[in-house]
């Protein structure tokens, strides 16, 4: 009703059965877990207005969030314990959004503020980075054990 006329992506981020975000905008995860050929369905969706994605071969994936509170961190990840994480197997990438005093309140979430995102295909690997990373930045690690901030599912067709 709202986008009607919007042609654009839309990214909406949910805690449970809830939604916590909702950005008219491209999200950054998307083409790492859903794929090149789901990329390439989205240029051809805005080249040509049809959605034509065939994709048997993807798996679901997972997109896990780290936050915290402003003061909370005490220390970040080193680069060599980063490299790990990302090499670790069911692991896609992590990603470290920028932040810096002058910019953390245009960071702060719903859920506090973000200091990563763990894109998996497998749940409980990305869980384990997530507890391990939380250690990292001096966080509680217990405190990110089971929670699950933001589950990506696979795209559906969008009504064009």
């Amino acid at each position: 009703m709202h986008l009607a006329g919007y042609t654009g992506m839309v990214n909406m981020e949910t805690i449970g059965a809830r939604i916590s975000a909702a950005r008219l905008r491209f999200s950054g995860q998307w083409p790492d877990l859903y794929g090149r050929k789901w990329l390439a369905a989205v240029v051809r969706l805005h080249q040509y207005g049809t959605w034509d994605l065939i994709d048997t071969e993807r798996a679901e994936g997972y997109s896990l969030n780290l936050t915290g509170t402003h003061g909370s961190v005490s220390a970040y990840p080193r680069a060599d314990t980063m490299r790990a994480y990302e090499a670790t197997v069911g692991v896609s990438s992590i990603a470290l959004p920028f932040f810096d005093e002058g910019q953390t309140a245009e960071h702060e979430r719903s859920g506090g503020l973000q200091l990563a995102v763990i894109n998996c295909f497998n749940l409980e690997a990305g869980m384990r980075v997530r507890s391990a990373m939380a250690r990292e930045f001096g966080l509680p690690a217990e405190n990110y054990r089971r929670r699950i901030s933001s589950v990506s599912r696979p795209a559906r067709s969008p009504k064009v």
